[in-house]
């Protein structure tokens, strides 16, 4: 087996000695209030985001140090690309496995509020006005002018 293979293998996100513990557990709570995942792969995927937000950081944080040294840029900006793409994948992977949430019904019209609508449209009562009507006094704000 390759070496690099074998670092594939062994490779384990984990936050770095000058990194703060505490902060990344914080960050990952933020996700797991954000997205409340509720299976295995969707807690998965919500460490994945965690992971790569936490890697973009970190890269960020070594640009500054290596300004001056166009190779270490290269290979920061690659790295920081690649967080992104991960962080997006699982994303996607997390709001694809998810039901769509169903539209909510609108609860039934009541008899006065429909009593009302009716006599708008008869002529009855006045036409409410719209944002825009209500701002210009029609609703073309580019009309001439009188």
């Amino acid at each position: 087996m390759s070496s690099e293979a074998k670092n594939l293998i062994s490779y384990r996100f984990r936050v770095l000695s000058f990194e703060s513990q505490e902060e990344f557990d914080a960050l990952r709570a933020e996700y797991c209030k954000a997205f409340a995942p509720r299976t295995g792969f969707e807690n998965l995927m919500v460490d994945d985001m965690a992971e790569a937000h936490w890697r973009v950081v970190r890269f960020q944080r070594v640009e500054e140090q290596v300004a001056g040294d166009p190779a270490a840029l290269k290979k920061i900006h690659r790295f920081t690309t690649e967080a992104r793409r991960i962080w997006r994948q699982a994303e996607k992977h997390l709001r694809e496995v998810r039901p769509r949430p169903r539209r909510r019904r609108s609860p039934p019209e009541s008899p006065e509020r429909a009593l009302l609508r009716q006599m708008v449209i008869e002529g009855r009562l006045p036409r409410p006005q719209t944002s825009l009507e209500a701002l210009f006094g029609n609703s073309d704000p580019f009309a001439p002018r009188a």
